[in-house]
C-alpha cells in the first residue's frame, strides 16, 4: 500500500470522526448550550446565524448526517486494510474517469455540427438584429419586480444576497450575475439589465441549435428570426429577472440531450447535469422544462429510440439517472447557504408556492392560460399568430417526416405538465412558462415549413427544395419586418421617462429638511431604485417613527390609491396627519402627487414640543 494512500485514509477517516462526532455533539445539546458553544468557537464569540430557526430546521439533518459519518469513520478504522483499498480503487477509478471525460470533451467539441457559411452568417445577422430590436426598451422605466431584486438584492453584499430567500424574487443566479455587472457598471438601468439582455439574446442561436437537431436547417433559420422578433421575448430581454436565462438553459439543455440520445458521451450527460442545477439555482420552476426533458429521454429509452453507444436501455437509463443525480447534488450544495440562513421552508413552503385548493386552482387555471395566451401575443398581427398556431398543429401531424426523433416533445410536455400540475397546482403566472415559449415557437416553425418540406421530391437541387429555402427566406424577411414594425413603434414610447421617476425628478428639486415621501405597492420598490439612482438621502423615505414638516404622498391611479389608503399602508400614523388638508402638487401619467400638512398637535404628544 502506498504511503501516500494511507495517509490519505487516515485524514478522511479523521475528518469524518471529528465532523461527526462535533455535528452530534452540537445538535444533541439543548439550543442555549449549542447556541453558547458555538459562539464561544467564533472568531468574534458571536455567531449570529445560528439562530433558534436554524438549529430546529437542521437539527435531524445534522444529526442523521453526523452518525453517518460517525459510522464510516469507525468502519473505516476497524476495516483499515479493506478501507484503504478502496480508498486505492477509487482514485485508479477516478483518474480514469477523468481520462475519459477530457476524451469526451474533446469528442463533444468537434462532433457539434457547424452550419454553412451562409446560415452561419444568417445566424450572426439574426443575433444582430435580436440586440438592435432589444436596444429601444432598454432604458424604458424599471419595473415593480426587477426593482425589487436590485434594490433588496443584487446591490448588497453577496453573502446576503445569495442567502435571503424570504421572496422567491430572488432568482439566485440572476442576483449574482447582476451583483457582477453592477460592481462592473454601476447602477444604471441598462446595467442593471444585462444579464437579462445577453441571455435574451443567445435565445437566438440557442433556439437555433435546438430546431436544427430536432427538424432542419429552414425550421432553425425561421425560429431564431422568430426569437430574435418576439416582441415578449424582447420584454423580458429588458427586464431584469432570470426568466430568460431560464430559457437559454431550456434550450442548452435540450440540445444536450438531442446528443446524448445518440452519443455516450460522459461530458455530455455531465454538462446536462451541471446546467440543470443552474436553472435550479436561477429559479425552482425550471422543474418545467427539465422534467419534459427527462420525461423525453425516458420515453425514448423505452421505445428504443437510442443509439447504439448504449447497449441495452438499462446502459442509457443509467447514464440518466447520473446525470440526475447531478443536478440534485449541485443543486443542493448551492442551495446550502439558503438553507442555512432562510431555512428550508423559505424555498419549498413560502406562500407563492403553496399549492392552492382543487376549486381555486380549477377556477384560476383557465385564467393565467388566457393572460399567458395574451402575452405571447401581444403586439404580434393576428394574420402570423394564426400561421404559428397552424404551424404548431402541423408539426404534429408531419412529425414522423420532418423530425429526427421518433418521440414527439410535444406529446412529451403534455404527459409531464399534466400530472405535475395536477400535484402541485400552482397559480401559473405568465412568466412562469417564459422558458418553454422558444420551444413552442420551434414546433411552429417546423410544422410552417413542413408542407414545403414533406413534398418535396429529389435531393437538395430539386426544384421543391429550392422552394422550400425561398419560403424559409421569405418567411424570415417577413417576421424580421414585423419584429422591426413593434420595435421601431413601441420602442421609443417604451422609453419614455416613467412616471415614477418623474416623481422623483420632481421630489429631487423640492425636498427640504423635514419633508417624508410616503409610497405603497406597485411603486414603493421602483421608488426605491430611482432614488438610490439619483442618490437622494433614504431619510425621506423612511416616514415612521420620525417628525416631519411635510408629506409627500404618491398614488398610482390603475391601483385606485387614495391618499388616506397610502398613509395607512407605509406613512405614518395617520393621526399624524391631516388628511382635509391634503393638495395635488403635480399630475405624472397615472401617478399623482399630493402634499399634505403634518397634525402637529399629534406629533408634539408623541416625540415633544419643538
Amino acid at each position: 500500500m502506498k504511503k501516500a494512500n494511507i495517509i490519505l485514509w487516515a485524514a478522511l477517516s479523521a475528518g469524518l470522526l471529528l465532523a461527526g462526532a462535533l455535528a452530534l455533539l452540537l445538535f444533541l445539546l439543548p439550543f442555549p448550550a449549542a447556541r453558547w458553544l458555538v459562539d464561544y468557537l467564533a472568531r468574534d464569540h458571536h455567531m449570529q446565524r445560528f439562530s433558534a430557526q436554524f438549529y430546529a430546521s437542521a437539527r435531524l439533518p445534522a444529526l442523521i448526517l453526523g452518525g453517518l459519518a460517525t459510522m464510516a469513520s469507525l468502519a473505516s478504522l476497524v476495516f483499515a486494510r479493506r478501507a484503504q483499498g478502496y480508498l486505492a480503487s477509487l482514485g485508479r477509478a477516478s483518474k480514469k474517469a477523468a481520462l475519459r471525460l477530457a476524451g469526451d470533451s474533446t469528442i463533444l467539441f468537434k462532433s457539434t455540427s457547424r452550419p454553412s457559411l451562409w446560415l452561419a452568417l444568417a445566424v450572426v445577422g439574426l443575433t444582430l438584429a435580436a440586440l438592435l430590436a432589444r436596444l429601444p426598451f432598454l432604458s424604458r422605466p424599471m419595473q415593480h419586480d426587477e426593482s425589487y431584486t436590485f434594490v433588496t438584492f443584487a446591490s448588497a453584499p453577496l453573502k446576503e444576497a445569495l442567502t435571503d430567500y424570504n421572496l422567491p424574487n430572488n432568482h439566485l443566479f440572476h442576483t449574482l450575475l447582476v451583483h457582477i455587472s453592477y460592481v462592473l457598471f454601476g447602477d444604471s438601468p441598462w446595467a442593471v439589465r444585462l444579464p437579462a439582455l445577453l441571455a435574451g439574446i443567445l435565445i437566438v442561436p440557442a433556439a437555433y441549435g435546438l430546431a436544427r437537431r430536432l427538424y432542419n436547417p429552414h425550421s432553425a433559420i425561421l425560429v431564431a428570426a422568430l426569437a430574435a422578433a418576439a416582441p415578449v421575448l424582447i420584454s423580458y430581454s429588458t427586464n431584469a429577472r432570470g426568466y430568460t436565462i431560464l430559457a437559454v438553459l431550456t434550450l442548452l439543455t435540450w440540445s444536450l440531450g438531442t446528443y446524448v440520445r445518440q452519443k455516450a458521451n460522459a461530458a455530455a450527460w455531465l454538462l446536462l447535469g451541471i446546467l440543470g442545477a443552474l436553472g435550479f439555482y436561477t429559479v425552482p420552476v425550471f422543474l418545467n422544462p427539465y422534467g419534459i426533458l427527462f420525461t423525453w429521454l425516458l420515453l425514448s429509452a423505452l421505445l428504443g429510440d437510442t443509439g447504439p453507444a448504449y447497449p441495452t436501455r438499462w446502459h442509457f437509463l443509467g447514464w440518466m439517472f447520473a446525470a440526475g443525480m447531478v443536478t440534485v447534488v449541485l443543486t443542493t450544495l448551492l442551495y446550502l447557504p439558503v438553507f442555512s440562513v432562510s431555512g428550508l421552508h423559505a424555498v419549498f413552503g413560502n406562500s407563492f408556492v403553496e399549492s392552492l385548493s382543487f376549486s381555486d386552482f380549477r377556477q384560476t387555471f383557465p385564467g393565467r392560460m388566457l393572460e399567458t395566451w395574451q402575452e405571447w401575443t401581444q403586439g404580434v398581427s393576428p394574420i402570423l399568430t394564426i400561421c404559428l398556431v397552424l404551424g404548431l398543429a402541423l408539426s404534429l401531424v408531419f412529425h414522423r417526416r420532418i423530425s429526427a426523433v421518433r418521440v414527439p416533445t410535444q406529446l412529451t410536455a403534455v404527459v409531464w405538465l399534466v400530472p405535475v400540475l395536477l400535484i402541485q397546482r400552482p397559480n401559473p403566472w405568465p412568466k412562469i412558462w417564459l422558458a418553454l415559449l422558444p420551444v413552442v415557437l420551434i414546433w411552429c416553425a417546423a410544422g410552417w415549413m413542413a408542407p414545403w418540406l414533406v413534398f418535396r421530391r429529389g435531393g437538395e437541387d430539386s426544384h421543391l427544395a429550392a422552394a422550400a429555402a425561398w419560403a424559409a427566406g421569405m418567411s424570415v424577411a417577413i417576421v424580421l419586418a414585423a419584429g422591426a414594425v413593434y420595435s421601431l413603434t413601441a420602442g421609443p414610447i417604451a422609453a419614455q421617462t416613467g412616471p415614477v421617476e418623474l416623481s422623483v425628478q420632481y421630489l429631487r428639486a423640492h425636498l427640504v429638511a423635514g419633508d417624508v415621501v410616503v409610497v405603497s405597492p406597485p411603486d414603493d420598490a421602483v421608488t426605491w431604485y430611482y432614488w438610490r439612482y439619483y442618490n437622494l438621502p433614504e431619510i425621506y423615505i423612511q416616514p415612521k417613527n420620525q417628525r416631519f414638516q411635510r408629506a409627500y404622498v404618491l398614488i398610482n391611479h390603475p391601483f385606485d390609491q387614495t391618499v388616506e389608503q397610502v398613509i395607512r399602508e407605509r406613512g405614518p400614523d395617520i393621526g399624524f396627519v391631516r388628511l382635509d388638508s391634503a393638495r395635488l402638487v403635480q399630475s405624472f401619467g397615472a401617478d399623482d402627487l399630493y402634499e399634505v400638512a403634518p397634525n402637529n398637535e399629534a406629533l408634539d404628544k408623541a416625540f415633544g414640543a419643538q
